[in-house]
This record gives structure tokens, C-alpha cells and sequence, in this order.
């Protein structure tokens, strides 16, 4: 191609594409240097809902710069009525002695500073230091990594290395925010492309007998939901941000799915398959939003999926016979159709409050674990087909008005319905499954409804709530 104006060639555009910048680890430390990168984690967050961690550090980074104490004073009380105090309108996240010690300091200061002249205040440049750094700590460890993963960081890696100072060599500001990785070839048969929804249902589809990195999703050694159940949920949400253990298949705004890069199985001698994740931030109280749960209006959008449900039993914590939780045994018969008619169900679930917060008397997370199980009631019939069904409902507390869940799903339609279309449909139900609880949360978060028992489900979390509080001797 020519040049309109000097009939020279033109250099061919040089630009960055997605696999050059999946070459490289980017840094946090980096991204705060460059401003610009800066400011898009900034507008990453304040996307997700999670600005508020990303405005305190840069306070404290002003507060620690500022030189007169009567000025470093006047920030502080700021950042104390903004971020600190209970009820603060952004107020953080921390943990009970952090707080404690930033309001003990706090107060020692504004004692000692009373009735004193301007030019004798002093205010500590370090009042809020622990709290910067357990505030970065989560920012690199949790909403970091995400953000370099989605497509928000990559548009602005490509508009960015447009600029005059990149245009002759694009790949100066990949080493500036970040370094290569090591070429790792045993990745090289998963697909990149994990937004492609055939690609997604593939990985989905392709089910294997057990192999050695195959894993657990449940404590198969019982029938009824136990510590151990929980634990291995747990686990599964601290290694969502490792690509080894996890590829995204869908981001959106606030919500992300991905699904495990190895197969999981809910006992020996089954198939093993990929678990499904749906994650975000969503506005609104954690309490408020769990208690969805329990509305009338969801156990009727519940019951859709369902021709029958019915509690079997009630199991009261019984530490001889090792049932260390409450479990509800639940039975459902699936209203799916062609292919899948005449499915059928036995669940065990339990509710599980968790991470007890002192300020507010409350628990900051609540868990819904529901797994198969078995009962004498409910016998696997002849003509019909008993399948594996695995939810894990978690909604946590990330700041006063904003929550982060996750939604866990694992299904084994069973049968000789072909893996392609089970796959379809483990996506497609898990995915409407999603898009309920979101939508029916923003319609009914508010709605002042008394609270059903959902098959046991609330006595669960009744019983459940007084054993915790009656341990942590409350």
C-alpha cells in the first residue's frame, strides 16, 4: 500500500492481539505506576461494584504524602467518617482488630490534639497503613486478577499501545505493566477462545471415567451434607483466579461464569465432569439478598423445574451418629421433557452461616450446600432414572450495600442421552438458574415477604445458626 502523500509504502500496523498479551503476567504494582492503567482498574471496580477498597488506598497514598500535620488531621477525619466508622456511606470490609486498633489511635489523637494551636496538632503519617495493606492484599489476590482477565483490560491495552510512545513497538507496554510467562505446552489443547459458547459446551461434554486428576466435588463417605462438603467448597472458591484450575467462559459487567479445567465426580465408578460457576457483585444488603431464598415468590419460579417436591426428612445435628449438620432429605421429580422425562432426585442440603462479624451481631456469609443423597422413602424406581445433582449457593458480605455470590453447579443427567446435549443442558439450566436468582434479587430484595420453610430449609438454617452462636459462646 502507498502513502497518499510521499508514495512510500506504508508500515504495516503494528498493534497488540489477545495472544501476545496472554503471554504476560501483569503486575498491580505496575498498573498503580502508569496512570492510565491505574485509572481503568479504577473504572474496572467501580464497574463491579467494589470501588470503594480502590478509594481508600488512594486517600491514604494523599494522607501519608501530606507533610502538615493540621492538614494530615483534616483528611484523617475524613477518611474515618468515610471508610472506618461503622455505617461509614463506604465503609470497608476489615477485620474487627484492624478496625479496633485505626478508632483506639484515632481517638488518643483527636484527645491529645484538643484545644491545641495549629501549628502544635500531630496526626500519625501511619494511622491507616495496616489497613492500606490488607486493602491492597485483597485488591491484588481478589478483584486483580480478574481484571486483567477481562476484556475491559485488554481494550485498553490495545487503545493504549496506539499511542505515539508505543506505536513503534506495542509490546513496551507489556513490559512495562507486566513480564512474559513461561511458555507452559501442557495448556496447549485448551481452548483459548473460552467465550465461544461451543467450545464452553464441549469442554463441558467431554466426561471421562476417573483419572488421576480428577477430584472429589463431595464428602462421599456420607449421604448427608458434612464439614467436609463445605471445606471442598471452600476450596473451589479460593482458586477461581487460577487459570489452571478454572477458564472463563462468559464476562459480563459484574458477573463472570467459568468452568473447571478438571473434572470433578460425585462417587466411584461415576463419570467425572467439569463444575459450572457463576460469580459477581450485585448492590444490596447480603442478609436481604440471602433471604431471597426463602420468598414465596422464588420457591414458586423454583418449582417450575419441578413435577413434584417434597420433603422426606429432618435431621437434627447429631454429633454420635456423625451427622455434624442439619440436613433437610428433599425429593424431586424433574418437569425437563424429551430427552430427560422421568428423572428423579434425592437431595441432602444444609445452610451453613459463616464468618461472624462482632460489629453487627451477624454473619457476614451464608452457604447452601445441596448434594445427592439417599432415603428408604424414596427407593430409585424401575422405570425411572436417579440422577447426580450438586448446588452450592454462597452470598457474602463485600461491603455494607454490596454482596458477592457464587453459584456452583454440577449435573449428571445419567442415562444414554448423548454428552453434547447433556452438556447443553447443564449449561442452559445452571445459566437460567443464574439469570433468576440475579433478576428475581433486584425485583424482590426489597419486598417485605414473610419467609417459607422451603422443605425444611429454614429449620436447616435455624438450628444451624444457634449451634454456631452456642460454640462461639454468643
Amino acid at each position: 500500500m502507498l502513502n497518499n502523500l510521499s508514495g512510500q509504502p506504508q508500515k504495516p500496523t503494528v498493534g497488540l492481539d489477545d495472544s501476545l498479551i496472554q503471554r504476560y503476567k501483569f503486575n498491580i504494582e505496575a498498573v498503580f505506576d502508569h496512570e492510565s492503567a491505574r485509572d481503568c482498574f479504577r473504572k474496572f471496580l467501580k464497574d463491579n461494584l467494589n470501588e470503594d477498597p480502590f478509594m481508600f488506598y488512594e486517600m491514604v497514598e494523599k494522607y501519608q504524602k501530606t507533610r502538615l500535620d493540621k492538614n494530615r488531621f483534616d483528611m484523617a477525619v475524613e477518611i474515618m467518617n468515610t471508610f472506618i466508622v461503622v455505617s461509614a456511606k463506604h465503609e470497608l470490609n476489615l477485620s474487627m482488630t484492624i478496625r479496633k486498633d485505626i478508632l483506639k489511635i484515632w481517638s488518643l489523637t483527636q484527645e491529645f490534639n484538643e484545644g491545641k494551636a495549629v501549628e502544635l496538632i500531630e496526626c500519625p503519617s501511619d494511622l491507616f497503613q495496616k489497613a492500606q495493606n490488607v486493602i491492597f492484599s485483597e485488591l491484588k489476590q481478589d478483584n486483580f486478577p480478574r481484571f486483567t482477565e477481562s476484556e475491559q483490560f485488554k481494550s485498553f491495552l490495545k487503545k493504549e499501545a496506539k499511542k505515539p510512545e508505543y506505536k513503534d513497538s506495542p509490546s513496551q507496554l507489556l513490559e512495562q505493566l507486566g513480564t512474559k510467562k513461561a511458555l507452559d505446552r501442557s495448556d496447549s489443547s485448551i481452548s483459548q477462545d473460552s467465550s465461544d459458547s461451543d467450545s464452553f459446551i464441549e469442554e463441558i461434554a467431554k466426561s471421562t471415567p476417573i483419572k488421576d486428576k480428577d477430584r472429589p466435588l463431595i464428602d462421599n463417605t456420607s449421604i448427608y451434607v458434612t464439614p467436609k462438603d463445605y471445606e471442598i467448597l471452600k476450596e473451589l472458591i479460593s482458586t477461581l483466579n487460577d487459570s489452571n484450575r478454572w477458564k472463563v467462559a462468559d464476562e459480563k459487567t459484574g458477573t463472570k461464569t467459568l468452568t473447571s479445567v478438571n473434572n470433578y465426580y460425585m462417587n466411584l465408578g461415576e463419570e467425572a465432569l467439569p463444575v459450572i460457576c457463576f460469580t459477581g457483585l450485585m448492590s444490596g444488603d447480603h442478609k436481604s439478598i440471602f433471604n431471597l431464598f426463602f420468598k414465596k415468590s422464588f420457591e414458586k419460579k423454583i418449582n417450575s423445574f419441578y413435577k413434584r417436591k417434597f420433603q422426606l426428612e429432618y435431621l437434627k445435628i447429631n454429633h454420635e451418629k456423625g451427622i455434624e449438620y442439619p440436613n433437610t432429605i428433599i425429593y424431586h421429580q424433574l418437569d425437563i421433557g424429551f430427552p430427560f422425562t422421568k428423572r428423579e432426585i434425592v437431595m441432602a442440603r444444609t445452610i451453613i452461616p459463616d464468618k461472624y462479624n462482632e460489629e453487627t451481631d451477624e454473619f457476614d456469609r451464608f452457604v447452601i450446600i445441596s448434594k445427592p443423597s439417599a432415603h428408604d422413602d424414596s427407593p430409585i424406581k424401575k422405570d425411572f432414572i436417579r440422577v447426580s445433582l450438586y448446588t452450592a449457593v454462597v452470598i457474602e458480605r463485600q461491603t455494607t450495600n454490596s454482596t458477592r455470590y457464587y453459584i456452583f453447579d454440577f449435573m449428571d443427567m445419567k442415562g444414554s442421552v448423548p454428552k453434547g446435549i447433556v452438556a447443553g443442558l447443564s449449561k442452559m439450566f445452571a445459566s437460567d438458574m443464574h439469570k433468576m436468582v440475579k433478576k428475581d434479587i433486584e425485583k424482590t430484595k426489597d419486598v417485605d415477604e414473610e419467609l417459607l420453610s422451603m422443605d425444611g430449609s429454614l429449620e436447616v438454617l435455624k438450628e444451624q445458626n444457634k449451634a454456631i452462636r452456642d460454640s462461639l459462646n454468643l
